[in-house]
């Protein structure tokens, strides 16, 4: 006997305004790693207006309702999400060419990466380490070591897995193209595959931060966009960054605006 509480009608009662596609959207940002340099293998320049990332975002405040991904690029460094999603929504316009021919219309066009926040939480966390290492070394009678060193592992022992190294928030500040995902990939003859040429340095900062992996289950899963929406996200990026390329043209197409000042001589009365 059907009652008016068959599930179809209690979820039509309770969740018939809950529909998800009436309050989420997707949105597309750029930051500002813009490179005009970079051309990949089909000519194109992905980096042009920054580097694009996606997110699914609540309608009402066109902030991201999850985490923000990379759109079509890979880095050997993953920014941590709070420094990106902290700064979505801080800053609607920049002061640069590409920023400021944005569509109005679009909620966050751009967002700054706080990576000087970024290298203020890493220098704290690592100054906090050194200290425990330094007062377990006295006290356990092992050789005290400098701020940045390696650690004994007797220490690490005691104190905990180091933190994240500062000089990678610096390398990121300072536009490093390897661990922006931003180096040209050269072509190796002995694999036949194309590969991009690791900044060894970098590279061993980032292998001795991620030395205390975390356990698989303590690492969060990542939503992947199927292939449908990746494709719609693409189509997204390319009709911002058109609406861009025209609107540089009309910009330098018309004439500048004369500013506050004195009239030319050819208006003054004699």
């Amino acid at each position: 006997m059907a009652t008016a509480n068959a599930p179809s009608a209690v979820s039509e009662r309770y969740m018939g305004k809950m529909d998800q596609a009436a309050t989420r959207d997707h949105a597309v940002w750029f930051d500002q790693h813009r490179n005009t340099i970079y051309t990949d293998r089909n000519g194109d320049k992905p980096f042009e207006n920054g580097r694009a990332w996606w997110s699914v975002i609540e309608k009402r405040s066109g902030m991201p309702s999850g985490p923000v991904h990379p759109l079509e690029w890979e880095a050997p460094f993953d920014t941590p999400q709070s420094y990106l999603i902290d700064s979505i929504g801080r800053i609607s316009k920049l002061s640069t060419r590409g920023a400021a021919l944005m569509p109005v219309s679009t909620k966050t066009d751009r967002f700054r990466i706080d990576y000087a926040r970024m290298l203020r939480d890493d220098e704290q966390a690592q100054l906090e380490h050194w200290r425990l290492c330094v007062a377990n070394a006295q006290r356990y009678n092992i050789p005290i070591p400098k701020l940045g060193e390696e650690y004994d592992d007797r220490l690490l022992e005691l104190a905990g897995p180091e933190p994240r190294s500062p000089q990678i928030a610096k390398a990121l500040m300072a536009g490093d193209p390897w661990i922006l995902g931003q180096l040209q990939p050269t072509f190796d003859a002995t694999t036949q595959s194309w590969k991009v040429e690791e900044n060894e340095q970098l590279a061993r900062i980032l292998r001795r931060s991620m030395r205390h992996a975390l356990l698989p289950q303590d690492i969060p899963r990542e939503r992947v966009a199927p292939p449908d929406e990746v494709r719609d996200l693409k189509a997204m990026v390319e009709a911002m960054q058109k609406q861009m390329a025209e609107m540089q043209g009309n910009r330098q197409a018309s004439p500048a605006k004369r500013g506050p000042g004195r009239p030319p001589k050819s208006t003054v009365a004699a």
